[in-house]
């Protein structure tokens, strides 16, 4: 799931389970869009600006959007 990617992924640093599952409970399926559509200002509520630019990129990097959908 998301937030197990999120927490394991090695490009996004500073983001473990914690984080991941706050922006899971708060954002609920629409984290997935947001962080498609590069949201680092609501992401932000919660991690750093960095790190919410890194998830971003990451996301992008690694294409999973559609499969964390899917799960």
């Amino acid at each position: 799931n998301i937030i197990s990617w999120i927490a394991n992924c090695e490009d996004c640093p500073g983001v473990g389970v914690t984080k991941a599952t706050k922006l899971w409970n708060h954002f609920g399926a629409s984290l997935v869009t947001l962080i498609e559509n590069s949201d680092v200002a609501a992401l932000s509520e919660f991690i750093k600006d960095e790190y919410a630019a890194l998830l971003c990129h990451a996301f992008k990097k690694h294409g999973v959007a559609g499969t964390l959908l899917w799960l």
